[in-house]
């Protein structure tokens, strides 16, 4: 958006009325579309801001039988940040801004306008609770204020799970809470208790509003891993490889592991063309994890593209891959834990150049890798691949302690997350009229996942 679109839409904001905005809106507010049909006469109704970010909840929602889910306009949300804040900004101007700011400005702008049409927009569009992926949307928590305002819930599902995984990340995310400040919602959602733990001991949101409900959308893959869908069989001669996401202390040490890892494995393929490897990067990722291993293979001898049992394949099911896989190997990855989980062969390349400070400090789940097989070195893992391949199959003592790591940095394995997200907020409904909130009670019960 240029500058006199922004200016014409700031005009439009003031000017224009309420009524006129509110059918506007409306009329794009959209229903998410689902293919399981209604189970209640009462269904709770969900309207969703900023909806692309979310990853599978919506849809675990809509198939729940329980809920309706409405998908607010997003582009719109975005014009009006830009509008307001212009198109150049930190999250932590908007979302903490500097008294006397042209960012405090704006927002009070932006929530007046909100505010304006805020009444007239829920007439038309019915709705117990308003949802956000995540805290630092600004285009969520403006309209969020004006929607609290209102008497409608305004809670965040937080899509983020890994938020205490390494001392890394904890750092990461005090930083993070310092400069957006305190939570500004109702309600604050987790997918596990090393996340809510996190937040609460932080001071970002007081402990009577944050819980840990689980992870809505591994509900079916804890399912499948319950129903047997992951079972040994016959060896299918495949390892998936989801690609390295490891920070490294410089440059050197970087190309040094990429070096010794991808020439030990694209090697050990190349001696057993009777084995084929998938490599699974997100598809955004797929040039740079080509070109990752081009750069390391370099001058090796090793063609991984002439071989013809190595592959990438970005548009692979992460569950599809697990369950293919006589073995997975990644690092720092969360598919590591649902592979261990899922009850198959994981093989961590935990070289040198991972173990020094600060890198070892950026390992996530550190105190995971003690249930999987850790290579130190090329050779290492070349000899893991070799046995787990032949045999891929785990010591049956291990899995409690996967099943342990999975539910402390994941989700629960009962499988029945959206139903706590559903009683959780049909209680918080059927609560409004009184003004008190979910039950003390039931937060043991809620949290124990």
């Amino acid at each position: 958006m240029n500058v006199f679109g922004r200016f014409a839409l700031r005009v439009a904001a003031r000017h224009l009325p309420a009524e006129w905005w509110a059918r506007y809106l409306a009329a794009r507010t959209t229903r998410k579309a689902s293919d399981i049909p209604l189970k209640t006469d009462t269904p709770l109704r969900f309207l969703a801001l900023y909806h692309p970010g979310f990853r599978g909840d919506l849809e675990a929602l809509a198939d729940s039988g329980q809920a309706e889910v409405y998908l607010f306009p997003a582009e719109w949300q975005t014009r009006l940040v830009m509008a307001f804040y212009g198109p150049s900004y930190q999250n932590r101007e908007v979302m903490k801004p500097p008294p006397g700011s042209r960012f405090e400005a704006a927002q009070k702008e932006l929530t007046r306008f909100y505010d304006r049409i805020a009444p007239a927009y829920f007439r038309r569009q019915s709705c117990d609770c308003a949802i956000s992926f995540h805290i630092r949307i600004p285009a969520d928590v403006d309209f969020g204020r004006a929607i609290r305002r209102l008497g409608i819930p305004y809670c965040t599902i937080y899509r983020e799970g890994l938020v205490a995984a390494s001392g890394r990340v904890v750092r990461h995310m005090r930083q993070f809470f310092d400069r957006l400040g305190s939570f500004q919602g109702d309600h604050f959602l987790v997918h596990n208790e090393s996340a809510r733990d996190l937040c609460v001991t932080e001071g970002y949101s007081p402990s009577d509003r944050t819980w840990a409900l689980g992870c809505m959308r591994m509900d079916g893959f804890v399912r499948d891993i319950a129903a047997g869908a992951f079972a040994a069989g016959a060896p299918s001669g495949v390892a998936v490889l989801f690609p390295v996401a490891q920070p490294f202390a410089d440059e050197d040490d970087e190309a040094a592991f990429y070096r010794d890892f991808y020439r030990s494995l694209v090697g050990f393929f190349a001696a057993h063309p009777e084995y084929r490897l998938i490599v699974k990067p997100k598809p955004k990722n797929l040039p740079r994890a080509q070109a990752q291993m081009d750069a390391a293979l370099e001058g090796s001898g090793i063609d991984w593209r002439a071989q013809g049992n190595v592959d990438f394949d970005p548009d692979l099911d992460v569950h599809e891959a697990i369950r293919i896989a006589d073995v997975v190997l990644g690092l720092n990855s969360t598919v590591l834990l649902e592979a261990g989980v899922a009850g198959k062969p994981v093989v961590a390349p935990l070289f040198p150049q991972t173990e020094a400070e600060p890198v070892a400090d950026s390992l996530r789940f550190a105190d995971a890798y003690r249930y999987f097989d850790v290579a130190c070195d090329g050779q290492t893992l070349c000899d893991l691949l070799e046995a787990r391949m032949r045999t891929p199959t785990v010591d049956p003592a291990l899995m409690a302690g996967r099943r342990e790591m999975f539910e402390k940095y994941v989700t629960s394995l009962d499988g029945n997350s959206v139903s706590r997200y559903i009683a959780f907020f049909r209680e918080l409904v059927d609560a409004r009229s009184s003004g008190a909130g979910p039950s003390s009670a039931k937060q043991a019960e809620r949290i124990a996942v």
